[in-house]
C-alpha cells in the first residue's frame, strides 16, 4: 500500500514538471541543440543547402532577442563553464560596429545591467549613450569550441592545400547587396594560381536565395557556417578560417578581425556595392525604418580606412593591420575561462 501510494506521489510530482511551461521550454531546447550537435558533427561544410536550414533556435535561455543572433549568449556561458539554462541579464552586440557614434537602440532601451562587445573603442562610444556598464571582452570568434579534432583538421588540411577563403558581402534580414559578381570572380582568379583551393564561405541568407551558383559554376567550393540561430555558427566559422591560408572580401566585416584574429591575412577588393531592401521596410513607420537603415546612412570614415588598409596584397599581416583590428576588435582583450566567468556570474537571474 504505501509503495503504491509513493509511485502516484511520484507519478503526480513528474506530471507537474512536464507540465510546467520553464520545463517545457527547457527540455524543447535541449532537444533542439542535441539536434544540431548531431547535424553539425555529421554534416559536410560542404553540404551548404542543409547547412543553411532554419532550425528552431534555443529560446529559453535568452532574456533579450539580439542574444540569440549565432548564439552569442550560449557560446560565452559554454565557455564560461556556465549552466547555459541561467539567463544573462545583459545584451551582446552580435558584430563590429564601425561607424562613428553608431549605437543599436535595442541594446540601450531595455533593463539589462550591462552590454557586452568587443573593444574599447566600442566602450568609448556607448558610454556616451547609457549608464549601463560596458564590457569589452574581444573577438567572440575566441570562445566558440572547434569541434574538428587535430586528426580531423590534418585529413582536411592535406585536402585542401593552400587555401584562399572568400566572404562575399553578405544580405541582411532587410537589405540585399547587389555587386557585378564577374568582376569579383576575374579579381579571385587573379589569385587563385597561388593556391590549391579556394573556398566561398556563404552566408546562409544569400544561400537560400540561391547566390552561391555563380561560385559552384566557377568550380569554387562553398560553405557557410549555419542559420544565425545556430549554436555551432561560430564554431564552424572558426574552422573554417583556420583551415585557410589568407582570407578574401569585397567589404569589410566581422569576418575582416576574425580574420587577422586567427593569423590569416585578409585582402579587400573593391567593388561597387548597391544595396536593395526588402519591400516589408515600407510597412514600417519612419522612426522604425531610420533605425535600421541608420547604418548605411552613417559615416563610414573607419570603414573606408580599414578598407585602405586592406587593399593591397600581402600574404604578411602588418603592424598597422593589426593595431588597427585591435582597436575595433579588442583582440588583447580576451578572456580566459575563469575570468569570463567571474565576468558573467554578476549579471546571471
Amino acid at each position: 500500500m504505501f509503495l503504491c501510494s509513493l509511485k502516484k506521489s511520484y507519478y503526480k510530482i513528474l506530471y507537474k514538471i512536464f507540465k510546467n511551461p520553464e520545463f517545457q521550454n527547457k527540455f524543447s531546447d535541449l532537444k533542439t541543440y542535441l539536434k544540431e550537435r548531431k547535424n553539425f558533427k555529421t554534416t559536410k561544410y560542404y553540404e551548404i543547402e542543409k547547412i543553411a536550414q532554419p532550425e528552431r533556435h534555443l529560446s529559453s535561455v535568452f532574456l533579450y532577442d539580439q542574444n540569440k543572433y549565432y548564439q552569442n549568449e550560449f557560446i560565452l556561458k559554454e565557455y564560461a563553464g556556465i549552466d547555459i539554462f541561467k539567463n544573462l541579464n545583459a545584451t551582446i552586440e552580435h558584430g563590429v560596429y564601425l561607424l562613428k557614434d553608431y549605437f543599436y537602440e535595442n541594446d540601450i532601451k531595455n533593463n539589462a545591467k550591462a552590454i557586452i562587445t568587443f573593444s574599447k573603442y566600442r566602450k568609448e562610444v556607448l558610454e556616451k549613450h547609457t549608464d549601463k556598464e560596458i564590457i569589452p571582452i574581444g573577438p567572440y570568434i575566441h570562445y566558440a569550441k572547434s569541434y574538428l579534432n587535430e586528426k580531423q583538421k590534418r585529413a582536411e588540411k592535406l585536402r585542401l592545400g593552400r587555401n584562399l577563403l572568400v566572404f562575399p558581402t553578405h544580405s541582411t534580414d532587410w537589405s540585399s547587396p547587389e555587386f557585378n559578381i564577374r568582376y569579383f570572380i576575374s579579381e579571385i582568379e587573379k589569385l587563385k594560381k597561388d593556391f590549391d583551393s579556394v573556398r566561398v564561405c556563404l552566408y546562409w541568407k544569400d544561400i537560400v536565395d540561391k547566390k552561391h551558383l555563380p561560385y559552384i559554376e566557377q568550380g569554387y567550393e562553398c560553405v557557410c557556417a549555419g542559420n544565425i540561430f545556430s549554436p555551432f555558427f561560430l564554431s564552424r566559422l572558426k574552422n573554417i578560417i583556420e583551415l585557410s591560408d589568407m582570407t578574401v572580401s569585397n567589404s569589410i566585416g566581422t569576418h575582416t578581425g576574425y580574420s587577422v584574429f586567427m593569423n590569416k591575412p585578409n585582402y579587400f577588393i573593391k567593388t561597387e556595392i548597391k544595396y536593395t531592401f526588402d519591400k516589408k521596410l515600407n510597412t514600417l513607420d519612419n522612426n522604425e525604418q531610420s533605425i535600421i537603415l541608420k547604418p548605411f546612412n552613417s559615416n563610414n570614415d573607419y570603414i573606408l580606412e580599414l578598407e585602405e588598409l586592406f587593399s593591397t596584397f600581402s600574404e604578411n599581416i602588418t603592424t598597422e593591420q593589426k593595431e588597427k583590428i585591435d582597436r575595433y576588435w579588442g583582440t588583447s582583450l580576451i578572456k580566459t575561462p575563469e575570468e569570463l566567468n567571474k565576468v558573467l556570474k554578476k549579471y546571471l537571474i
